[in-house]
């Protein structure tokens, strides 16, 4: 009895379960409803060690200009070895000459103080170093004072001082030798040993100039512009053209005695019996700057006929107030 009302309660609840269930879902829904729900999630971001920078709000910030990378390429390994590193050359900077300073208290320094001055152009201070003897000797106002002298150094682009030599020396007085070299703005450069007598100012605590040794300069002995052959060609030549009185005048004293008797009538003479005389070499055998021996080839064409040639030695000296050679005595 008691499993039959069981099995009839079982009938009854049966019906009521079903109900509550929830239908079978839509599996093509399923799919549609997690699609959304993943798309909807923020996708995480890959990390990084670049630390994230946070920019005030109220900054303004500069725009960064752009760099063009260069596409990487693929690595080939070789053999090669690394390239070595070559540093920037090092920049030498030059370091400032030092000057030296020299002294007017020391009669010797007093000269390289004195002539660095002039170099520098110093005038009104190296005029002060000039006593009054010494500018009334030297620069006078005929002379043109301190216009003058400052006219002179102008002239004049550098002075060298080589060596300073003191012959004589007291408490206020000096004698030193100077050697020094003038280099002028023209382009003659004189070298030269100097005396210059020198005082001591004691107000000043330095020597100045009270007289010197003027310089004198050698007038340079001008050059020989003939030479011995051109001499001989140029006298038998006018020989042949009866130019007599000019050939005479290119004989020595001692040639004309020894050969013509001093007598222009005696050597016109000969001259006029010659047709014509052929030099046909000249050497020169030696020479000493105005002095010359020469060995001259000749044939002597007489007016009778009679052709002669001759090999002659003369000994020749150099007129310098003529410019010209002439015969001295035949060897």
């Amino acid at each position: 009895m008691i499993k039959k009302i069981l099995g009839l309660i079982i009938l009854l609840l049966l019906p009521a379960c079903s109900f509550i269930l929830p239908p079978t879902p839509n599996t093509s829904q399923l799919e549609t409803s997690v699609f959304k729900t993943l798309t909807a999630m923020p996708s995480p971001l890959p990390p990084t060690h670049t630390p994230a920078v946070i920019h005030p709000t109220n900054t303004v910030l500069a725009p960064t200009s752009t760099v063009s990378l260069p596409t990487p390429t693929a690595v080939q390994l070789t053999n090669t070895p690394p390239a070595t590193f070559t540093p920037y050359p090092t920049q030498v900077i030059p370091q400032p000459t030092a000057v030296t300073s020299y002294s007017p208290v020391y009669a010797d320094t007093f000269i390289y103080y004195y002539f660095f001055y002039i170099n520098q152009r110093n005038y009104p201070l190296t005029w002060s170093l000039l006593t009054d003897s010494f500018k009334y000797a030297n620069n006078t106002a005929d002379q043109g004072g301190y216009l003058g002298y400052v006219n002179f150094w102008d002239s004049v682009n550098r002075v060298d001082i080589n060596g300073v030599t003191i012959t004589s020396l007291n408490s206020y007085n000096a004698v030193v030798v100077v050697n020094m070299r003038y280099n002028y703005k023209s382009g003659s450069v004189i070298s030269n040993l100097q005396t210059f007598n020198l005082v001591y100012a004691p107000s000043r605590a330095s020597w100045m100039f009270n007289s010197f040794t003027p310089i004198t300069t050698p007038s340079p002995q001008p050059a020989i512009t003939q030479t011995p052959e051109q001499f001989i060609y140029g006298y038998f030549g006018n020989i042949n053209a009866a130019n007599y009185s000019l050939t005479w005048s290119l004989l020595t004293d001692r040639f004309k005695a020894k050969n013509n008797h001093s007598s222009y009538t005696d050597y016109a003479g000969f001259w006029t019996g010659v047709n014509r005389v052929d030099v046909t070499g000249v050497s020169v055998l030696s020479q000493v700057i105005d002095v010359a021996t020469v060995s001259v080839s000749l044939v002597f064409n007489y007016s009778s006929g009679t052709i002669t040639p001759e090999t002659i030695q003369f000994h020749l000296v150099y007129d310098w107030s003529r410019a010209t050679w002439l015969f001295d005595s035949p060897n």
